[in-house]
């Protein structure tokens, strides 16, 4: 078995923000994380301000915790995906659960009706919950017991008539001689 090793991520270069309205920040931090905070901070600071007013000692807590907690998780590496950050996978995942994706069928011939759509209780358990929050701890469903994902009552096209002779599999010594059976002849010998 070969593996190979994926050097992109040795290759990743972070800009960072050593300064900041003339405040020196030391050593910097990460862009992306300095915008992703900056955002999520005035998004949740402004809807908390026009449902409660401003912040007072006891509810301090409240306005600034959830930003810095969903900044510093946010940016984070994930380790299903790499290349990604938890943001990322957080948003596809709650993305995939509430929309889920339009079925094909009959390759596209056929708008896609509200029984062929996955519904929302496959889409959705307490084990992609915990596969979110604390990845690789839970069992995926497929493993525990027979899947719970349920075939009957669900609309069935007509059999698919096929009016082609099946293909022939065969081995390579017989493939060689049937190349050699029709080789053009070689002239003068």
């Amino acid at each position: 078995m070969r593996i190979g090793r994926n050097l992109t991520k040795d290759l990743q270069i972070d800009s960072k923000q050593h300064e900041l309205l003339g405040f020196d920040m030391g050593e910097g931090v990460d862009r992306r994380t300095l915008v992703l905070g900056v955002i999520f901070a005035f998004a949740w600071v402004s809807l908390l301000l026009l449902v409660f007013g401003p912040p007072m000692p006891q509810t301090f807590i409240v306005y600034f915790m959830p930003p810095i907690l969903l900044t510093v998780f946010g940016v984070q590496a994930s380790t299903r995906q790499p290349r990604r950050r938890n943001l990322t996978q957080w948003i596809l995942k709650l993305r995939q659960v509430t929309v889920a994706h339009r079925p094909i069928i009959r390759t596209g011939r056929r708008k896609a009706t509200r029984q062929d759509h996955v519904p929302l209780g496959e889409r959705f358990s307490w084990e992609t919950v915990q596969e979110v929050i604390a990845p690789g701890t839970s069992q995926p469903r497929w493993l525990k017991e027979e899947s719970s994902f349920d075939y009957q009552g669900r609309p069935v096209g007509p059999a698919i008539e096929l009016h082609r002779r099946p293909a022939r599999l065969i081995g390579q010594d017989h493939a060689d001689k049937l190349a050699a059976k029709y080789a053009p002849k070689k002239k003068g010998s």
